[in-house]
C-alpha cells in the first residue's frame, strides 16, 4: 500500500458561513435565484464554491428556486382553410 494513501485522511469541510450567506441572498431575491446564479453571486461576495457544492448545500437547506409555468401550447386547428396555399 502507498504511504500515501496510507496516511491520508480526509478534510471535514464546515459550510457554515457559505450556508448563512446562500440563506441570506434566497431571502433578499426573493427565493428566485438557482444554484447557478448563487454560486455566482456567493463569488462576487469572496466564496470559492463550485456549482455542485451550491447546489448540495441548497439541497441540505432543503431551498429551491421558483420555477415559471410553462405557457399553454396553441393549436393552429381554428386557422381557415385556403385553398390556393394547399395547391402549391
Amino acid at each position: 500500500m502507498p504511504r500515501s494513501s496510507f496516511y491520508y485522511k480526509e478534510i471535514k469541510r464546515n459550510y457554515h458561513e457559505a450556508k448563512e450567506a446562500i440563506l441570506s441572498l434566497y431571502k433578499k431575491n426573493k427565493n428566485r435565484d438557482g444554484y447557478r446564479p448563487m454560486t455566482f453571486k456567493l463569488r462576487q461576495m469572496g466564496f470559492n464554491l463550485n456549482h455542485k457544492t451550491v447546489l448540495k448545500l441548497m439541497n441540505e437547506l432543503g431551498i429551491h428556486s421558483i420555477l415559471r409555468k410553462k405557457k399553454a401550447w396553441k393549436t393552429w386547428k381554428n386557422i381557415a382553410y385556403c385553398p390556393e396555399f394547399a395547391e402549391s
